[in-house]
């Protein structure tokens, strides 16, 4: 699987350098979204998978280069040089597009959320 769901600085208009990475090393973001729960963990958003909730938009990219996976683990800090414990960890989900639903990885937030700001809206860029 090389598909990847963003929701967050990897998206189109966050403004973070690693976008452009991603941007150079995929191909094709189209609107997306997932049924999760986002919250501010700090300047960056953590979503927490969760088929009962709302959605929680983002993108989609494909064909993600393989050399890319490790350079966005590090990056989200859950690569195998990481210490424990990680705030993400990458796992696959069902992300709904205009073409249909499609199985993509995507960096869902593992810690507590107790004392964290929910996003609402479920759109971090809106916030």
């Amino acid at each position: 699987m090389s598909a990847l769901f963003v929701y967050g600085s990897l998206r189109t208009g966050a403004g973070h350098p690693m976008h452009e990475r991603l941007q150079n090393g995929a191909r094709d973001a189209i609107d997306a979204r997932v049924r999760g729960r986002l919250f501010a963990v700090d300047w960056y958003p953590g979503l927490v998978l969760d088929d009962e909730a709302g959605w929680v938009v983002g993108q989609l990219w494909r064909d993600v280069d393989s050399a890319l996976w490790p350079v966005l683990d590090a990056y989200e800090a859950c690569g195998l040089d990481d210490p424990l414990p990680h705030e993400y960890v990458r796992t696959t989900t069902a992300i709904t597009t205009v073409a249909g639903v499609v199985e993509a990885w995507v960096y869902a937030y593992v810690l507590p959320v107790a004392n964290l700001q929910p996003v609402i809206s479920g759109d971090w860029l809106a916030r």
